[in-house]
């Protein structure tokens, strides 16, 4: 056999391996997506004509995302078979055009409408366009080490059955009560000497600290 027929025989029964290592990895735009158990199914345009229906959607595990139409993305063929697509990675440019920028070392988790959490090397921004809502069943403890400082530019209001402020010596309701009682006590100084407080004044006295006693933990 020639070296020249040889060559050309290896590279005919080679070729249906390359053509499968030639399309294991493709650059896709997405056009859809399609949510189903356990894994979204997305529709991909990936070369010039060709249109891939049903392929996964592998996510992080604990992460979870719905990328908008014309994002990009990375679909790997199993096997080299194109029948059998999956994606590993998806990208949006527009989502990510106005997030500040990052410095080594540093993340952010966003959305395509502005929302964003910025872990930076020494500290966390969050911004949300709207609200934040937090639904938590058991406890919240919250540590902080340095000052707290909220800025409002309308109502704070909580809602909760009994409230307790205090400090490294006292709990503020507990002084407000003791307040009134030491009140209550109190004789009014007149004319004729020393006198109790006015039974009217003093019935309104008791329910203001039975109202603050209802604060108490």
């Amino acid at each position: 056999m020639k070296f020249e027929d040889l060559r050309r025989f290896v590279k005919n029964a080679m070729a249906p391996l390359k053509r499968k290592v030639d399309l294991m990895v493709s650059r896709a735009v997405l056009s859809s997506v399609k949510n189903a158990d356990p894994l979204q199914l997305l529709q991909l345009k990936l070369l010039a004509d060709e249109v891939a229906d049903d392929a996964e959607h592998f996510q992080e595990f604990g992460f979870r995302s719905k990328p908008p139409q014309g994002s990009e993305g990375i679909a790997l063929s199993v096997g080299g078979n194109r029948e059998h697509l999956v994606v590993v990675a998806t990208l949006n440019r527009a989502a990510i055009a106005n997030l500040p920028a990052m410095a080594y070392g540093e993340s952010q988790l966003f959305s395509s409408t502005g929302n964003y959490i910025h872990v930076k090397t020494d500290d966390i921004d969050i911004n949300a366009i709207a609200r934040i809502v937090a639904n938590i069943v058991g406890d919240l403890d919250l540590t902080v080490g340095g000052k707290t400082k909220i800025n409002s530019t309308d109502n704070i209001e909580t809602q909760a059955p009994k409230y307790k402020f205090e400090n490294a010596s006292h709990e503020l309701i507990a002084v407000l009560v003791e307040w009134i009682t030491q009140d209550i006590a109190n004789k009014n100084i007149t004319g004729i000497g020393p006198q109790p407080m006015d039974p009217g004044s003093i019935a309104a006295m008791n329910a203001i600290k039975t109202k603050l006693e209802s604060f108490k933990v």
